[in-house]
């Protein structure tokens, strides 16, 4: 389900990073692209980190989606369960494609409204 883009005209990077050991994920924002982000954080962290994805976005918009995902954090940019975050980052993905299927950067309104339509699913999955 990884989401990885090119390198567009953007503010930067809103990204998700599993902890499966820790059972959470962190939601996190970075200028370059966030395999590099991943790798200092790997450094500090004796579990093991995967980037599942990232969209363009801004400071802005990761603050969106953590106030949407207030009721599940772990602690400060960690949430839990790592499956909740999926379906979130899944809806992200799908609302910052074009028409070209080239990436675009989403406001902080649209953003919260993808990161609940994404909190919905994983509350109610599809049967």
């Amino acid at each position: 389900m990884s989401a990885y883009f090119a390198a567009p005209k953007h503010p930067g990077y809103v990204y998700l990073v599993i902890s499966k050991e820790q059972d959470c994920g962190k939601i996190g924002y970075c200028s370059q692209v966030p395999t590099n982000r991943l790798a200092s954080m790997q450094t500090g962290n004796p579990h093991l980190l995967t980037l599942e994805g990232y969209i363009p976005g801004s400071r802005a918009v990761e603050g969106a989606i953590h106030k949407e995902l207030a009721a599940y954090r772990k602690a400060r940019e960690w949430f839990e369960p790592p499956l909740l975050l999926l379906c979130v980052l899944d809806v992200l993905h799908s609302r910052s494609m074009d028409e070209n299927d080239e990436p675009i950067a989403l406001t902080p309104a649209e953003a919260a409204a993808a990161a609940r339509e994404g909190i919905a699913e994983f509350l109610v999955p599809d049967e």
